[in-house]
C-alpha cells in the first residue's frame, strides 16, 4: 500500500494545474529529505518531472528544483542526461529570452554535464535565437547566452552563472577542448577568449567555473603556443590578475612584469576564494611543461607574484601548488643539446601526479599501484636495526622507496617476505620491493626519517604518508587514525607534521638529495671518499659526497663521475626565495631618510655615501634606461584612451575608443599598456617602449623625469594631481598633444598654449558598413607620424641616449 508521500508524489501528473502546483511544491524538500519516494515504479516520477519542465513558470519551478536535486543519484543523473529528447527541450528553453527560470535550467544542466555521454552536445545544433545573434551550434548558443546574458540585458530574469559550471564539465572532453582553442567562423572568435575576462568577475559561481574551464583546455599541451600569444589568447594576465593583490614590488621586478599587472591600484584585492587560487597556480604549472613556456614565464617575472601568493595566502593547497611552480620555474634548464622532449614529459608527468583526476576540474555539484612484471628473486631483509654501519645503501627502506617512485615500479604491501598478494596496509607485514631489485622490507623496519621530536619514524608510517600525499592535513589525519584503530594495537602509523610531510615527498620525488629530517646513510663520508678517488679529473669532491648522502654513492663508487652531473634541487627553505642573487642596494635609498644620524654620521653616512661592501657589488646588475612614460587623457570627450591608443600609435588607424573586436563594445580597458616604436635618433638598433598610463596616481617622484608626452582636452581638472598643476608651467618641461576632428578648431585652452602643445586632427570616424569608410582612414598615418617625430625630437632634446634617461625634465 503507497505512503502519503507516495500518493502524494502521484498528483504532480494530476490534470488540475492547481493540484500540480500544490503537489510540487510541497515536494521539493523531500527530493533531498527522501529521494526514494521519487524512484519508484521505475523512476516514473521523474518522467512526470521531466514533462512538467515546460508547465507553467510556477509549476516548472518546482519541477526543476526537484530534478537538481535528484540529479546527485547516479541512476537519475543517467536517465534524466541520457534522454536526448529531454536535452533538446531543455536547450531551447534555456536560450529563449523569456524563460523564467533559465537560472534553474542552467543548474540542471550543470549537473547533466557531469554525465560523460552529454559530451555529444559538442555537434548538437539548434535555431538560433534572434536576439542571441549566435550560431546554430549549441556549444556557440551556450558561450553565447554566458558573455551577454550576465547582466540581464538578453533575459532580464536570469544572469546564467550556472552555465560556467556547464562549461567547465565539458571541458574535460578532448573534442569540447579543441573546440574551445578553434576560432569560430561566425564571428572569428575562439572560443577561450570570450570567457578569460571572467577570472576577475564579481560572481563566485562564474569565476570557479572559469578558471576550471581553463585549467581543463589547458591540459591540450600542442595548444600552450596560442595560449601565450599575444596575439591569440594571451591567457597569463587573466590568469595572474585574480591571485595578484596590492604588494608593491622593486620598480626591477615591476618593471619586467606584464603591463596588466605593473601600477596597479592600492585597493586591489586577490580573489577571495583560495580554491579558485590554486586552480590558477595549478593552470600555470600546466603551462609550464613547455620550455617556451618556462622561459616566458622567467622573462615576465611570474615568480614575484607566486612568492607574495605563497606568502600571504593561508592555505595549504595554494602553497603546495606555489612550491611545485616554483620548482619548476627556478630548475636549471638542460643543455641545448637535451632532448626536450624528455624533459617535457617529466613536467606533465609531476603536473599529473599532483592530481586525482589530471583531466578533469570539475566545479563543486549540487591510488591504485601501478603494476609491472614480478622480478626474479625475493630476498628479505632481516629483522633488527637497519642502519647500521654494515648494512648496503641498496638495502635502505627510504632509497627504495624513492628509488620505484622514480622508475613507477610495483611496491605491494604484503603478508610475508614471499608473498605477491596486495593487501590493505592494515593487514600487511612487509613492503615488497621489485626496483632496482626485488626486496621485501618489513613494515616496522625505521627508516633514516626523524620527526621534529626525534621519533624514527618506521617505514610503516612514511608509506602511508606517500600513500596519502594528495589529500589535506585534517582528511591525512583521519586516514592515520582510522587505520591506527583496524591495527588495534598491534602497530601503529605516526601522523607526520606538515613541514614533515613537505620534506619527505621533497626527497621522495626525487627534488632534493637531503632535508632536515632526513639522516644521511652511514658511511657516507668513506663512500664519498673512495668516489672521489675514481672520479674523473674536474669532479669535484663536494659533487661526489652529495651523491653519497643520497644513498647512491655508495652503491657503486664507479658512479660517482656520473653523479656528480646531477642536478642541485632547493630546498623549502630556499626555493620560494630563489637561489639567484639579489640586488638589494636600492634599500639602501629607501632607508636612508628613516635612519637617525647619530654622532658622527656613521649610519645613514654609510648608507648614503660609502658604496656597496664586496658581497653586495658582485650582485649589482648593470643600470637600465628606464621607459619612457606618455600619458593619456582621462577625460570621456578624449579621441585617445586606453582603449584605442595602441592601435593608433602603433598602427597608424584611428578607431574610437568604444569601438570593440568584432563591433562589440569594449566592457575592460587595462590600467597601463605597452607601445614600442623605433626612434633613430635615440636608439636605432632597437624599438624603444614607451609606458601609457592615463593618470599619475601610482608615479614616485622620480617618474615624472621620465614623461616624454601629455595627451590633453585641455580641460584644467586634468592637471590637478600632476607635478605641475599649471598647464603652462607644465608644457614647459613636457610636450603637449590635442587630437581632436578634423575641420573642427581646437578649444580655446588649447590654442592658447601655442607651440607648447601639438595640434592634430584625424577625420571623422565612420561606421565600416558606411560607403568610403575604409579610404578615409589612410591619411591617420600620417598624423602619427608627426606626432612620433615630435615626441622623438623632444626626447633628443631633453637628454635621452640609447643607454642614458634624463635625471631631470
Amino acid at each position: 500500500m503507497p505512503t502519503e508521500l507516495e500518493e502524494l508524489v502521484g498528483f504532480i501528473a494530476h490534470p488540475n494545474p492547481s493540484i500540480r502546483k500544490l503537489a510540487a511544491e510541497n515536494l521539493v524538500p523531500y527530493s533531498t529529505e527522501n529521494p526514494s519516494i521519487f524512484k519508484t515504479e521505475d523512476l516514473t516520477p521523474v518522467k512526470h518531472l521531466k514533462i512538467l519542465i515546460r508547465d507553467i513558470p510556477e509549476i516548472a519551478e518546482h519541477a526543476i528544483t526537484i530534478l537538481i536535486n535528484l540529479t546527485g543519484d547516479p541512476r537519475v543523473l543517467e536517465f534524466v542526461a541520457s534522454d536526448d529528447r529531454f536535452v533538446g527541450i531543455l536547450l531551447g528553453l534555456l536560450v529563449d529570452p523569456k524563460e523564467r527560470n533559465a537560472n534553474l535550467l542552467a543548474m540542471l544542466l550543470a549537473n547533466m554535464a557531469k554525465y560523460d555521454g552529454l559530451k555529444s552536445i559538442a555537434t548538437r545544433t539548434q535555431p538560433a535565437p534572434e536576439g542571441l545573434q549566435s550560431h546554430e551550434l549549441v556549444l556557440n548558443q551556450l558561450l553565447d547566452l554566458f558573455v551577454r546574458g550576465g547582466d540581464g540585458s538578453y533575459n532580464k530574469h536570469a544572469d546564467y552563472d550556472y552555465l560556467a559550471y556547464v562549461l567547465a564539465d565539458l571541458s574535460k572532453h578532448p573534442e569540447i577542448r579543441t573546440f574551445f582553442l578553434t576560432e569560430q567562423e561566425y564571428d572569428g572568435v575562439v572560443p577561450l577568449n570570450k570567457i578569460k575576462v571572467f577570472t576577475e568577475h564579481k560572481s563566485d559561481v562564474r569565476r570557479k567555473g572559469v578558471a576550471s574551464t581553463i585549467k581543463n583546455v589547458a591540459f591540450d599541451v600542442p595548444a600552450h603556443p596560442t595560449f601565450l600569444d599575444e596575439d591569440k589568447v594571451n591567457i597569463l594576465p587573466y590568469i595572474l590578475l585574480p591571485i595578484t593583490g596590492n604588494e608593491v614590488y622593486p620598480e626591477d621586478e615591476m618593471m619586467n612584469m606584464l603591463p596588466d599587472l605593473q601600477l596597479l591600484p592600492p585597493d586591489k584585492q586577490r580573489d577571495s576564494d583560495n580554491s579558485i587560487i590554486q586552480t590558477h597556480v595549478e593552470t600555470l604549472t600546466l603551462l609550464t611543461t613547455t620550455r617556451e613556456g618556462r622561459d616566458l614565464m622567467r622573462n615576465v617575472n611570474v615568480y614575484p607574484i607566486i612568492r607574495e601568493t605563497h606568502l600571504r595566502v593561508d592555505d595549504d593547497g595554494v602553497r603546495e601548488a606555489c612550491e611545485r611552480l616554483v620548482n619548476v620555474l627556478m630548475a636549471d634548464e638542460p643543455n641545448e643539446n637535451a632532448e626536450d622532449d624528455d624533459d617535457d614529459n617529466r613536467v606533465v608527468e609531476s603536473i599529473r601526479s599532483t592530481q586525482s583526476e589530471p583531466r578533469v576540474c570539475s566545479p563543486p555539484s549540487a591510488s591504485a599501484h601501478r603494476q609491472s612484471p614480478p622480478g626474479q628473486l625475493l630476498r628479505a631483509i632481516p629483522l633488527g636495526n637497519p642502519l647500521t654501519a654494515n648494512m648496503a645503501a641498496s638495502d635502505d627502506p627510504l632509497l627504495l622507496l624513492r628509488q620505484s617512485i622514480a622508475a613507477a615500479s610495483k611496491i605491494l604491501a604484503t603478508t610475508s617476505p614471499d608473498s605477491d598478494e596486495d593487501v590493505p596496509l592494515s593487514k600487511a607485514t612487509h613492503l615488497v620491493f621489485t626496483h632496482p631489485k626485488r626486496v621485501a622490507v618489513p613494515l616496522d623496519s625505521p627508516t633514516r626519517f626523524t620527526s621534529a621530536n626525534e621519533t624514527v619514524q618506521n617505514l610503516r608510517s612514511i608509506y602511508f604518508a606517500w600513500l596519502n600525499r594528495d589529500h589535506a592535513i585534517p582528511e591525512y589525519n583521519a586516514a592515520a587514525t582510522k587505520l591506527n584503530e583496524e591495527l588495534a594495537g598491534s602497530a601503529s602509523v605516526h601522523s607526520l607534521a606538515f613541514v614533515e610531510r613537505l620534506v619527505l615527498f621533497t626527497y621522495l620525488e626525487g627534488a632534493q638529495e637531503e632535508g632536515e629530517f632526513i639522516k644521511p646513510l652511514p658511511g657516507a663520508k668513506d663512500a664519498a671518499a673512495s668516489a672521489a678517488s675514481v672520479a674523473a679529473p674536474g669532479a669535484s669532491l663536494k659533487s661526489a659526497a652529495a651523491a653519497a648522502r643520497s644513498g647512491k654513492g655508495t652503491l657503486d663508487p664507479r658512479l660517482a663521475q656520473i653523479y656528480s652531473g646531477e642536478r642541485r634541487m632547493g630546498d623549502r627553505n630556499s626555493v620560494l626565495r630563489g637561489v639567484k642573487p639579489t640586488d638589494f642596494s636600492h634599500v639602501r635609498k629607501l632607508a636612508a631618510p628613516f635612519i637617525t644620524r647619530k654622532p658622527g654620521g656613521s649610519s645613514a653616512q654609510q648608507l648614503t655615501a660609502g658604496g656597496p661592501g664586496p658581497a653586495l657589488a658582485l650582485n649589482q646588475k648593470p643600470a637600465r634606461r628606464p621607459d619612457p612614460i606618455i600619458l593619456l587623457s582621462p577625460s570621456a570627450s578624449s579621441l585617445l584612451r586606453m582603449a584605442n591608443a595602441k592601435a593608433f600609435l602603433e598602427g597608424g588607424r584611428y578607431t574610437p575608443p568604444d569601438y570593440g573586436i568584432s563591433g562589440t563594445t569594449a566592457s575592460t580597458t587595462p590600467s597601463m599598456l605597452h607601445v614600442s616604436r623605433l626612434l633613430k635618433d635615440i636608439d636605432p638598433t632597437r624599438p624603444t617602449r614607451f609606458i601609457l598610463v592615463e593618470g599619475p596616481e601610482q608615479f614616485k617622484p622620480e617618474y615624472w623625469n621620465r614623461v616624454v608626452a601629455v595627451f590633453t582636452t585641455g580641460q584644467a581638472w586634468q592637471f590637478k594631481n600632476y607635478r605641475w598643476s599649471q598647464p603652462a608651467e607644465l608644457f614647459k618641461h613636457v610636450l603637449g598633444v590635442y587630437l581632436g576632428w578634423r575641420g573642427e578648431e581646437p578649444p580655446e585652452t588649447v590654442r592658447a598654449l601655442g607651440h607648447r602643445v601639438l595640434a592634430c586632427a584625424v577625420d571623422k570616424w565612420r561606421d565600416p558598413g558606411q560607403p568610403g569608410a575604409e579610404t578615409s582612414r589612410w591619411r591617420d598615418r600620417e598624423v602619427v607620424e608627426a606626432i612620433w617625430k615630435a615626441i622623438e625630437g623632444n626626447m633628443r632634446a631633453k637628454g635621452w641616449r640609447k643607454d642614458v634617461a634624463p635625471t631631470a625634465i
